[in-house]
């Protein structure tokens, strides 16, 4: 399956070991329809304050795209439909505000799930059956729901 999606988004992979809380804003956006590319990835890692040593805390990016909830599945899967929002998850350990890692799911207009930038480093976007998207999501410590541009550029 290649990276490429519905409607030409092309959503950008993690290149290292620390970096996976801006990759998953920037996707957020270019899922929203912003023109940014992995050029952008810098001014995401500034404004999470994401470093080598820490990556991304979860104060950070509840800061930037506001508290963590949860919905019941079927309420999630209704707010997934026809492209109008997407969800960040936080899996892993969680304690402490450190670790974990970010990952984002989608949907795309012909209802199928897209996990992007998720442990798999061979592409950046994976589709999955709503079971396996439906159990990354119920083991996930922390799911933010977004249905807009996380940043303002202008």
């Amino acid at each position: 399956m290649n990276p490429k999606l519905w409607n030409n988004i092309r959503f950008c992979k993690q290149r290292d070991q620390f970096s996976c809380g801006p990759v998953a804003l920037l996707n957020a956006d270019k899922f929203f329809g912003l023109k940014v590319t992995y050029r952008h990835l810098i001014t995401y890692s500034l404004m999470l304050e994401c470093t080598p040593k820490h990556g991304t805390l979860t104060s950070s990016m509840s800061k930037i795209i506001g508290r963590a909830s949860r919905r019941s599945w079927e309420n999630t899967e209704k707010f997934l439909q026809g492209c109008t929002g997407c969800l960040i998850i936080q899996t892993g350990d969680g304690r402490a505000g450190r670790k974990g890692h970010f990952s984002l799911i989608c949907r795309d207009r012909h209802g199928d799930y897209f996990l992007v930038n998720h442990f798999d480093r061979q592409y950046a976007a994976m589709p999955l059956k709503a079971d396996l998207i439906r159990r990354y999501w119920k083991e996930a410590y922390r799911v933010w729901y977004l249905n807009k541009v996380t940043y303002n550029w202008s």
